[in-house]
């Protein structure tokens, strides 16, 4: 995992997951995304860790 590896970004009332440019990147549904809009329930996969997003 790189240092910056990626971010959550929020804009205009939504959220958004951001690859920072890292060398293995981040997936979602077995692909690689540099940006994508997180839905309720979203799994990422960061290197060996997956990250789950819940609005509550």
């Amino acid at each position: 995992m790189s240092r910056q590896h990626a971010m959550v970004e929020y804009l205009n009332g939504q959220y958004y997951m951001v690859d920072m440019g890292s060398t293995n990147g981040v997936e979602y549904n077995g692909q690689r995304i540099s940006r994508k809009l997180i839905m309720e329930g979203d799994l990422f996969r960061i290197c060996d860790h997956e990250v789950r997003f819940s609005y509550r």
